[in-house]
């Protein structure tokens, strides 16, 4: 099947690439941006949009992180290649469903090359989306001993490729990071169209993973952020060794600046708030 770029999707790409305010919606800011999540009926996670509404808001994904620990905001990407069409710019729209409990969101990514690798988290182009059924701002230092449930923020990860994810031992796509993704409701489907690559997550919140799961009603507000990761290879450039070939890793996202482990740390992301 043959996904069908809504309007809203052209949208979106057309706000992401060029820094654009149509369509975005005002709330945001630099501190915890927030942007609404209206209910949706009827989506089917299979790739193609085109089973969800024309007005949805559009959120571009303006800020940069990238391997080597360069932090930069939207004015500085300005002067950089990610902006170019034939390089990187993604945006996403997101709703819920109070029936079925669950958090969507729609992922549009433009890039000129695919990179779908399962070796690790520092070669493929992916996916993160970071929720917090709390919204709270409780942070761990590390992860070494401590179990999901006492880590903050649940963190999903996708690839657009076949598992495994991050090179992680179980073989699923989507996975969530130190838990068990088939113990949720979470699943995604993606559709490579050209140079677009379009992401749609169905993902179950939680409170506490995996024994209290978030209920998602009108009004309620969650901690939430989303990331690309975009992996390029240097042609004629080589690390080093001066054998292997030299990479580039960026990742752009929507919530707050940049300032450690985004799972470990709930007030480094954003918020949803679910309308009526």
């Amino acid at each position: 099947m043959e996904p069908v770029a809504a309007s809203w999707l052209m949208a979106g790409i057309l706000a992401a690439t060029t820094g654009a305010a149509a369509g975005q919606e005002g709330s945001e800011s630099a501190e915890r941006p927030s942007a609404s999540a209206p209910v949706l009926k009827g989506i089917t996670i299979d790739g193609d949009l085109s089973d969800w509404p024309d007005s949805m808001t559009i959120h571009s994904l303006d800020k940069l992180f990238n391997y080597d620990g360069r932090r930069q905001n939207f004015e500085d990407l300005e002067s950089t290649d990610l902006l170019k069409p034939d390089d990187l710019s993604a945006a996403f729209a997101v709703g819920y469903s109070p029936e079925e409990q669950l958090l969507y969101v729609a992922v549009i990514v433009r890039d000129e090359t695919l990179i779908a690798n399962s070796t690790s988290h520092l070669t493929t182009d992916a996916v993160e989306i970071f929720v917090d059924g709390l919204r709270g701002d409780r942070r761990v230092q590390h992860r070494e001993g401590i179990e999901l449930p006492e880590i903050p923020v649940q963190q999903y990860v996708a690839i657009p490729g076949e598992g495994p994810v991050y090179g992680l031992p179980e073989p699923n796509n989507p996975i969530l990071t130190g838990g068990d993704v088939t113990k949720t409701t979470t699943r995604m489907a993606f559709h490579r169209d050209g140079d677009i690559t379009t992401y749609e997550w169905a993902i179950q919140v939680f409170d506490r993973y995996p024994d209290e799961p978030t209920a998602l009603d009108p009004g309620k507000r969650i901690g939430f952020d989303i990331a690309v990761a975009d992996e390029d290879m240097k042609e004629g450039e080589t690390g080093p060794d001066g054998a292997t070939p030299m990479n580039r890793l960026d990742w752009i996202y929507w919530g707050p600046q940049w300032n450690g482990v985004k799972h470990l740390n709930a007030g480094l992301l954003g918020e949803l708030v679910f309308e009526e």
